[in-house]
């Protein structure tokens, strides 16, 4: 067998020290839209049916970020006078849907049910699987 020599071991200190401290020091890009006509569009149509510039991002810069534009989003949904038609509602979903990550409002594929603030028909769920469980023993 080898025997290590402290070159060898400061090395692989200074390699592991490396490891650990290279995720502090990068950061992340965020997610931003990529450059669909139609969706900047969409997103461009709603501002005008709003009346006003959002106070959330300039319209005149892209890409959006999707954070940002999922404030946007949240926004139109809470405001029923942009929002008239269903082709407006269907689309609004959807990209609100597309950006669910950020999204506060309840998407149909998400539901937001989380196991810290879980819903009543999760908690009615447990409590059936606790009563068959102990009436099985």
């Amino acid at each position: 067998m080898q025997k290590t020599t402290p070159t060898q071991l400061f090395g692989l200190l200074i390699f592991v020290f490396g490891l650990l401290l290279i995720p502090d020091l990068s950061f992340a890009q965020g997610a931003y839209l990529p450059y669909d006509r139609d969706y900047y569009h969409k997103v461009d149509r709603y501002e005008i049916l709003q009346g006003r510039n959002n106070p959330f991002f300039n319209s005149g810069y892209k890409p959006y970020r999707r954070d940002i534009l999922a404030k946007f989003l949240d926004s139109l949904a809470k405001n029923p006078e942009v929002i008239r038609s269903k082709a407006d509602r269907f689309n609004l979903d959807y990209m609100s849907q597309d950006n669910w990550e950020f999204s506060e409002q309840e998407t149909p594929e998400s539901k937001k049910n989380h196991f810290l603030n879980p819903s009543t028909e999760d908690r009615e769920t447990s409590r059936i699987m606790r009563v068959r469980s102990s009436e099985s023993t």
